[in-house]
């Protein structure tokens, strides 16, 4: 792969989140780590020739088609706290707006807690 190709989209997707990308190799500019300069996300950008999760992104987008939905991946490794979302950026603001925000906050440990969901398979 090109370096321009990977450098222009890292551009696109700083601008994106209305930043810029981080001059020189991120850490290596003394700026920041991140791949873009946006002051409250870190973003780690990554451009691949095969994604992983793309056969399951595309299915995943069919059927909420199907059902006028928005297509949203969530994973998690049993016994970890961590949740991980894979989703088409165009669609954060209508997930976000689904979300039960307050939930979110003010419950936090509700969602955190693995004991709930640390059975044996």
């Amino acid at each position: 792969m090109h370096r321009r190709t990977w450098k222009k989209s890292e551009q696109k997707l700083a601008e994106m989140f209305g930043s810029r990308r981080t001059p020189l190799s991120g850490i290596n500019s003394c700026h920041t780590s991140s791949d873009t300069l946006n002051e409250k996300i870190f973003i780690e950008h990554k451009l691949r020739k095969k994604m992983p999760f793309k056969q399951l992104m595309e299915k995943t987008e069919r059927l909420a088609e199907k059902e006028g939905k928005i297509p949203l991946i969530v994973v998690r490794e049993k016994g970890s706290p961590r949740w991980m979302a894979f989703m088409n950026l165009k669609d954060i603001p209508a997930i976000a707006k689904e979300m039960e925000v307050g939930d979110m906050k003010a419950g936090r440990k509700k969602y955190d807690d693995e004991d709930e969901y640390d059975d044996d398979e």
